[in-house]
């Protein structure tokens, strides 16, 4: 059995193991971590938690309440915690795809319908035959990408690790002081070894966002289902805030008949005549290196210019927003570029 200087002298080597891998690795969250310790050092913050060893395990009291963290050995929470995670694909899971189920008898109707007017008519033969060969398990095989939501000590990370063996993790702790006390207790820097850490540590919603986007589109070819656990103690706000990043990716959102509208219609301006600028190519020598530009946009102001402009266009290169046409035509002036967003 341990004595209590050895689980000090453990305590204090995961901690400076874990402070260099930071240092390193994770440049971000080691400023962080710098930050808090100066502003405690000069009275800025004062700590919120102190860490207490009990009998053979770790566990935080929150000085303020005089209550405990766990209210259990945070050993035993490990291991419960790394039992409640399976490999079910309805359990703690974020789906991050569009179930389509395309049967045989409808193979047929979505063939024949042009691949510009229907999102499903170009993959319906992938969809059916994906069906048709896909096992229809609940279990996966492995899980590639993890997420934990909330901390705490962290010693439920190292045992849902030595379940899974995810390749990817994502970390997320609103309490920066929290998350410190865990460097004493989770040897990140060896869980580094195995597999990617990202972590998301004392994050706004808009930093949590960028790095939820980053986590998605790193490997996104094994994103089909992403795993989670959660502490009850970490708030909901993280979980909604990865569910909106994952409906709101561009696959799920648009689809590529649209945009192979919009890749086909400039075709169409160019068959009929229309004139484009190609940014590639140099104009000094013509009207736009020697006259200066006038942009118009729609408003009062043009309105109040229009007799100006209608005089002294032909001084300018005019540039003007498609919602002044109207106006410019019903005072003859003819633009020399025509800007539109479609």
């Amino acid at each position: 059995k341990k004595s209590r200087k050895n689980f000090e002298e453990i305590a204090l080597s995961t901690y400076t193991n874990n402070l260099l891998y930071f240092e390193k690795y994770q440049t971000t969250i080691y400023e962080k971590l710098i930050s808090f310790e100066s502003a405690l050092e000069n009275g800025y913050y004062q700590s919120n938690y102190d860490l207490i060893l009990q009998e053979d395990y770790f566990d935080v009291l929150e000085l303020s309440t005089q209550k405990y963290l766990y209210t259990q050995n945070s050993n035993d929470y490990a291991s419960l915690a790394a039992q409640s995670v399976d490999f079910t694909n309805n359990n703690n899971v974020y789906e991050t795809f569009r179930k389509v189920s395309i049967e045989g008898k409808d193979l047929e109707k979505y063939e024949s319908i042009d691949i510009k007017t229907n999102n499903l008519s170009g993959i319906a033969s992938l969809l059916h035959y994906f069906k048709e060969n896909s096992q229809d398990s609940a279990l996966l095989k492995s899980i590639h990408k993890f997420i934990f939501f909330g901390v705490g000590l962290g010693q439920h990370i190292i045992e849902v690790d030595k379940k899974i063996h995810a390749k990817e993790y994502l970390i997320v702790e609103d309490d920066l002081e929290l998350f410190k006390l865990s460097l004493f207790t989770t040897p990140y820097s060896e869980l580094a070894l195995t597999s990617k850490l990202t972590f998301s540590v004392f994050d706004t919603k808009e930093e949590f966002s960028l790095l939820a986007n980053k986590f998605l589109e790193k490997d996104f070819y094994y994103n089909h289902y992403i795993k989670y656990f959660q502490m009850l103690n970490h708030t909901e706000e993280k979980l909604e805030e990865f569910h909106i990043k994952i409906a709101s990716q561009s696959h799920n959102l648009f689809f590529y008949d649209a945009i192979l509208q919009q890749y086909l219609r400039p075709l169409e301006y160019m068959n009929d005549t229309y004139k484009f600028l190609n940014i590639l190519h140099s104009y000094a020598n013509s009207c736009l290196g020697t006259k200066p530009v006038l942009y118009l946009a729609a408003g009062p102001s043009l309105h109040k210019n229009i007799q100006w402009v209608q005089e002294h266009q032909e001084k300018f290169v005019i540039v003007a927003l498609s919602a002044t046409l109207k106006t410019l035509e019903k005072y003859n002036i003819s633009p020399t570029i025509v800007t539109h967003i479609d």
